[in-house]
């Protein structure tokens, strides 16, 4: 400054180098007193605006009016220079720290996101594994219950089949054409026949005549049975084991390797689904 600001005995401020918003309050408060001026809020801001506004009715010896308009800009400049800009700086400063902090905590749960994401990717691949190990052993388990419930039946291809056929007629059917034709029929105990097709069809003549499945006694009976067979010779009747649908697929697989041998004039058979070439088995799953 070039001169005292404020000249507090002689109510006197130099015009030339004061500006509003360089007064203190004190010599604010004292001005308002000096013109008598009561500010509508307490405060620096409220006296400097009551002072401005008064300053803006010229008086003699005091102001002028380019004085007031001198003191306004330079108010303003003083207002967004010392008062807004701090303050929006310390806004902008205080919001990009938070964001920065946001930033930090997202990339922070990004990552760990990411390592659960992988880690659940590591416990889906071993529980994948544990199921397809279990539901194999279920299924393993379930065909050897097909196969212990199966053992004792032979299944028979070939019976003719009369429209609204009967389950007394179908026993009686068996007992005749196959059972006395084989020479079995007081050697073995017949506890059920069936056919093996869907329900609702039994009253149905078909093209493809299908299979009947007669459940005896034993193994043993089955094994008479089958021994006999020899006996069908001529007959379009056939015979075999009732498999199940493993041991049929199991079949299929190895039959070309059946005819090759036999056609070979290799010792063949078959027990159950197991080929036997020369009395060793070579399709069997748990040879």
């Amino acid at each position: 400054m070039n001169a005292t600001i404020f000249d507090a005995k002689a109510w006197e401020w130099n015009k030339d180098s004061l500006t509003i918003m360089e007064m203190q309050a004190a010599e604010l408060q004292a001005l308002c007193t000096r013109y008598n001026l009561k500010p509508i809020k307490t405060g620096k801001a409220a006296a400097a605006a009551a002072i401005v506004n008064h300053l803006m009715v010229p008086r003699a010896n005091v102001v002028t009016k380019q004085d007031v308009h001198n003191a306004i800009e330079v108010t303003m400049e003083q207002v967004a220079k010392n008062i807004l800009a701090p303050t929006m700086e310390a806004k902008i400063g205080t919001v990009t720290s938070q964001l920065e902090t946001l930033q930090s905590k997202v990339d922070a749960m990004s990552k760990s996101f990411d390592t659960m994401q992988d880690r659940g990717e590591k416990w889906k691949e071993v529980v994948g594994r544990k199921v397809d190990k279990v539901a194999n052993k279920v299924d393993q388990a379930t065909d050897a219950d097909l196969v212990k419930a199966r053992e004792a039946n032979i299944r028979v291809t070939g019976l003719t089949m009369s429209k609204g056929e009967t389950p007394k007629q179908l026993m009686e059917l068996v007992q005749t054409e196959l059972l006395d034709r084989l020479k079995v029929a007081d050697r073995v105990q017949v506890q059920k026949v069936q056919r093996q097709m869907p329900s609702g069809r039994l009253d149905k003549v078909t093209d493809k005549t299908p299979a009947v499945i007669i459940m005896l006694a034993s193994v043993h009976d089955k094994l008479t049975v089958l021994r006999a067979r020899k006996g069908l010779q001529g007959s379009q009747l056939g015979l075999d084991e009732d498999l199940t649908p493993a041991q049929q697929a199991q079949k299929r697989a190895a039959w070309a390797t059946f005819k090759e041998a036999k056609e070979a004039g290799e010792r063949v058979y078959w027990r159950g689904a197991d080929l036997y070439i020369n009395h060793k088995v070579i399709n069997s799953p748990t040879a």
